[in-house]
């Protein structure tokens, strides 16, 4: 697979440059939609990423789809993932095996390495926005400060009990 994605470094100098361009809005916000900053890089003479090729489009697709894929435990009614992750270093570099979550090759270790991971995912994804919040806030002293609870216990408990997005409306009103 290609590896010609451009540096966080390349990015920055990109929107450096794309901001200068296209400024900002009536507020003095620079907004942007990454379609037309990609089409203005192209039009820019930007050298861009090598395109991937169909068999890329696909290996993407299919990992999607692995991540999504889901399940229904017989015994509980709750839906798991189909396949599990398992990754591998092979020559200094990790790649990922998949592996249907039934068979006989995932181990206990395996499975709770993936679990470990998917929680530290969600322990970034939250610290990423109380941060969030705390920036957004101190750039707004004169707001009363609102915070999203960090404990998810309660809210595992209600996903798993079969409550969908759809129903958060319901949940909070009660």
């Amino acid at each position: 697979m290609k590896n010609n994605r451009w540096t966080d470094a390349e990015c920055e100098e990109f929107f450096r440059q794309y901001e200068e361009a296209i400024g900002t809005d009536a507020n003095g916000v620079f907004r942007w939609r990454a379609m037309e900053a990609a089409r203005w890089a192209e039009t820019n003479r930007w050298t861009l990423p090598d395109a991937p090729t169909r068999a890329e489009m696909l290996a993407r697709r299919l990992r999607e789809y692995a991540t999504r894929d889901r399940r229904t435990d017989p015994a509980s009614g709750l839906p798991y993932r189909a396949s599990i992750p398992q990754y591998v270093k092979v020559n200094g570099e990790r790649q990922t095996l998949w592996a249907d979550a039934d068979a006989p090759v995932i181990t206990e270790d395996q499975i709770l390495a993936f679990a470990k991971a998917r929680r530290a995912q969600a322990v970034n994804t939250l610290a990423l926005a109380e941060s969030d919040l705390d920036h957004f806030y101190r750039a707004h002293p004169e707001l009363e400060q609102k915070h999203v609870d960090p404990n998810l216990s309660e809210d595992v408990q209600w996903r798993l009990r079969g409550k969908q997005d759809g129903e958060d409306e319901v949940r909070k009103a009660s």
